[in-house]
């Protein structure tokens, strides 16, 4: 392109910048003596006297039911046994007290149907104890052995017979008729529970307890904020509200040594007088959840301060402490994979207001604190940040309604209006995909049951949304519905944390802009209190090496200063993920926290992060030096460029198999090109918070890698590196590993590698995927870059496209041994569309100095791009056409810009200024 013209015209410059700020804990909360505070289950679902039901089903020797169990060791057994007498199906009542057992009676049940589900009911009323089978009255007997307990089962052998059976519709009630407790296994396999332990109790540990307490104000006030903290998950009330908008809270940690709280304004919550507060707590990140990722194991518990200030003045602290008391209620199972149950017709109305009648309530007790780090809590809080209506409804067979929301999300399903009978059960079970026949294809959840049950009250019109679980989904299978729904009758929760949007990006090619919806929804979807791997299935655990590979879009698309400073504290450099320690300094996991700090100094101007993180940035890359002298990081330690396509038979064009997949790569030349990369990031970090001595030290370190991974990996022509593969001259081109005489030759046999081997495709793993576009920029061939985004056969962004993807996949494949549509790793080339198609990129920290170049491909027309960054809002849009190439871009004030288009260079401030060529 010849430059015929320059056009500069500075249009306006009132823009206000802003300062960055560094991201500090706020000053810790004065407790005033609250306490930590857990449910005292000593007498929890323990009864006297009740009336028991249950279905049951023999399938080998008996079914066995436990009740007024006082422990493992002392309870009653009543046996329903088909094995001891032959012919005969016989009801064997049984005591066991400390350890041993006593056959109260045997009573011969008569004609009876093995393999048929019955129903036993048994009447305990003081040492009178009534026993039913099938409504017909087989047994009244006296015993004392055993006044108080709970109830369970029983498997043992009989006849030298393993028993097994399963039961359904587990009922207790009061003697007056009141229920006091029921569970019918519908999230058990089969819809009921085939219990193996001798014997197994119900679960006396409360899902989701409920805590409260009433208090009196005898001023007018002035201000209130309450300051809480609650395990697993908690959510504050008070008289008749849930306090706030925040959902999951609170923030995931290492619970043991730190734990973060949230603190809410309460002050209109609160009124003179009588008022009462509320905590209800869920199981959280529990022992369900995956070992890798930061687990809760012990009580539920929680503690509470609310502070109060008079317009007097003065104040007064109501605070958690064991005269609260708790129960149970609607919530009768919330699991972060299973999802939730909620029971309706166990809604306790008013436990949140003063006045409502807690004398059945149960007593809590003070518990150990969980860390001695109690700290706030300074990230953004998860929200239900947008409701989706559905798409479409469908009925693909009857009873089975699937909605499609249209867009793959983070959240839960809602319920809205439902009217229908006493006890009606709902079940909404979520999903990525869909079959051919139109069902639900759960094979992305693995082993997450992704499903929420609803129990309607009555008590019309009813709406539910579940508290304690989120689900990674697109479609929700609704079953048990009464009646007929609409598309009004459910929609789509999108949860995550709720961070700012502050990159936009467009351009005259649609497939190019969905590619960056995409990644965006990915990144969102997968920011809760900690990045996860995916939303969908039982994972949703911290994935250091997907964020390595994601965070440079991540920081551009939404601000994300505290979300990361707060998961740099959770897991600095060196750190490995629970039960994972072997990998603590691989630099594709790891090692990914020294070049993540650095980026939040560079984005937003964080010294304070950097500084804090500085010492293990540090420790890693002089451990590494260390242990591998050679500079060449072992081909059997690490991930490298995870994910590449597989072009294997098992691809099938990209559709995959349930064996496909070949995820390793690369592994020692990514890590090592890794490795080069973090310690230049530890000599810039030097250059701010360190000293000239550490600044030469680490540069003189990056050389020493990048020598010696040329002196190993490049070939004997200099063309490329290692096998050949994409990814092996990407990371060195886009590093500037490549020694400046070879650059040429080695971007040229990377294009023909491109354009020759692999026909214009991509064929990169997560890490490769990054840099892929920033390699060719730096040779001059943005576009073979677009050449491949373009592409709409696999391996490609557009192939995923065309098959319906709303984020982006864990593979460049449909279905593999391991897959998600839902994993943010390959949303990392997000970052070259604002830094090489629209070509902002900061030359200084927080962009007080910025430099413009875009790359403009021939094949695109138009790209429009902005980022609010702390210095104010800063855009690039160019237009191109036969005549030239027009470019207008924003700068704000106090922010001087370096623009470069056509060859030529202009210094400009604050303003809109435009600059064309001619061709």
């Amino acid at each position: 392109m010849r430059v015929r013209r320059w056009i500069a015209v500075a249009l306006a410059a009132a823009l206000v910048a802003v300062s960055p700020v560094p991201m500090a804990e706020a000053a810790a909360a004065d407790w005033q003596g609250a306490q930590w505070i857990s449910p005292d289950t000593a007498d929890s679902k323990t009864w006297d006297d009740f009336v028991l039901d249950v279905d049951f089903t023999i399938e080998a020797a008996a079914a066995s039911v436990v009740f007024r169990a006082k422990d493992t060791g002392s309870f009653y057994l009543w046996q329903i046994n088909a094995a001891l007498t032959p012919g005969k199906v016989l009801l064997r009542p049984h005591a066991k007290v400390d350890g041993r057992f006593s056959t109260l009676a045997e009573i011969d049940l008569g004609p009876f149907d093995l393999g048929a589900r019955h129903h036993l009911k048994v009447r305990a009323e003081g040492a009178t104890i009534t026993t039913w089978i099938d409504g017909t009255q087989v047994s009244q007997l006296t015993d004392t052995a055993l006044s108080k307990g709970t109830v369970g089962f029983r498997s043992s052998t009989s006849g030298g017979v393993q028993e097994r059976a399963a039961y359904d519709n587990l009922a207790i009630h009061s003697l007056a008729g009141d229920e006091l407790y029921r569970d019918s296994y519908d999230t058990e396999p089969g819809g009921q529970l085939e219990p193996t332990g001798d014997p197994t109790l119900i679960q006396r540990e409360p899902d989701a307890p409920m805590l409260r307490r009433e208090f009196a104000l005898g001023k007018p006030i002035a201000s209130a904020r309450a300051d809480v903290y609650g395990l697993g998950f908690y959510e504050l009330h008070l008289n008749g509200n849930k306090v706030g908008d925040h959902v999951l809270t609170p923030a995931s940690s290492q619970y043991g040594e730190r734990n973060l709280y949230d603190s809410y304004d309460v002050t209109a919550a609160l009124r003179r007088g009588a008022n009462a507060v509320g905590v209800w707590l869920g199981n959280g990140y529990g022992a369900n959840y995956n070992p890798y990722g930061f687990r809760w194991l012990g009580p539920k518990q929680a503690i509470v301060l609310i502070d109060v200030t008079y317009t007097d003045g003065t104040h007064q602290a109501i605070t958690s402490d064991p005269s609260w008391k708790w129960s149970t209620g609607a919530i009768v199972g919330n699991d972060i994979y299973g999802g939730e149950k909620y029971d309706a017709r166990l809604n306790q109305p008013g436990w949140d207001k003063p006045g409502f009648d807690d004398s059945r309530w149960l007593p809590t007790k003070a518990v150990a604190a969980p860390s001695p780090n109690l700290s706030p809590n300074t990230m953004p809080a998860i929200r239900v940040v947008q409701t989706l209506r559905p798409a479409k409804l469908t009925q693909p067979k009857p009873g089975v309604y699937i909605y499609d929301l249209g867009q793959n999300i983070a959240g839960w399903p809602r319920l809205s209006s439902v009217r229908g009978p006493r006890g009606t059960t709902i079940k909404l079970r979520t999903a990525e995909e869909l079959g051919k026949d139109g069902l639900l294809d759960t094979f992305t959840n693995r082993n997450a049951a992704a499903t929420d049950t609803y129990i309607l009250s009555g008590q019309s019109p009813e709406t539910y949304e579940p508290r304690f679980t989120y689900h990674g989904f697109r479609y929700v299978e609704l079953t048990g519905y009464p009646g007929r729904p609409t598309l009004d009758t459910l929609q789509g929760r999108v949860v995550h944390a709720d961070v700012e949007s502050t990159g936009s990006f467009d351009s005259d090619n649609e497939l190019l802009n969905q590619i960056w919806r995409n990644n965006r929804w990915s990144i969102l979807n997968n920011s809760m209190s900690l990045p996860t791997d995916t939303p969908v299935r039982d994972e949703r655990t911290p994935p250091t090496m997907d964020v390595q590979a994601y965070r440079d879009a991540a920081v551009r698309e939404f601000g994300m200063n505290s979300f990361y400073a707060k998961y740099l504290r959770d897991l600095p450099p060196g750190t490995a993920l629970p039960s994972d320690a072997a990998k603590a300094q691989y630099p594709d996991m790891a090692g990914g926290q020294i070049s993540l700090a650095w980026t939040l100094y560079e984005q937003y101007g964080d010294r304070a992060t950097l500084a804090e993180t500085y010492p293990k940035m540090k420790a890693f890359v002089d451990r590494n030096a260390t242990d591998v002298p050679s500079h060449i990081w072992p081909a059997d330690q690490g991930f490298g460029d995870w994910c590449p396509p597989d072009h294997g038979p098992e691809a099938n064009d990209g559709m995959g198999s349930p064996s496909a997949g070949d995820c390793f790569s690369e592994v020692s030349l990514v890590n090592t090109a890794l490795s080069y990369q973090q310690a230049v990031d530890v000599a810039k970090a030097a250059q701010v918070v360190g000293t000239a001595t550490e600044v030469s030290h680490y540069t003189e370190l990056a050389d020493s890698i990048r020598q010696a991974f040329n002196e190993h990996f490049l070939s004997a022509d200099g063309t490329t590196y290692g096998s050949g593969r994409q990814t092996t001259s990407v990371l060195p081109l886009a590093f500037g590993m490549v020694p400046a005489a070879n650059v040429k030759a080695v971007g040229e046999q990377l294009v023909a590698t491109i354009l020759s081997k692999d026909k214009g495709h991509l064929d990169t793993g997560i890490f490769g995927t990054r840099y892929l576009v920033d390699a060719l920029a730096k040779i001059g061939r943005i576009d073979v870059a677009m050449t491949i985004l373009d592409q709409r056969t696999y391996p490609s962004f557009g192939f995923e496209i065309a098959h319906g993807a709303t984020t982006s996949w864990e593979q460049w494949l449909y279905s593999s041994g391991m897959e998600t549509h839902d994993h943010a790793m390959f949303a990392g080339i997000n970052a070259s569309l604002y830094t090489e198609f629209a070509g902002i990129k900061p030359s200084s920290p927080g962009y007080r100095t910025v430099t413009i170049a875009p790359q403009i491909p021939p094949r695109l027309g138009t790209v429009s791009a902005s980022l609010e960054t702390v210095s104010g809002r800063i855009a690039s849009r160019w237009t191109q056409t036969a005549a030239g190439i027009r470019l207008a871009v924003t700068i704000p004030a106090g922010v001087t810009a370096t623009v470069v288009l056509g060859g030529i260079t202009h210094t400009v401030g604050a303003g809109h200024w435009t600059f064309s060529t001619k061709t």
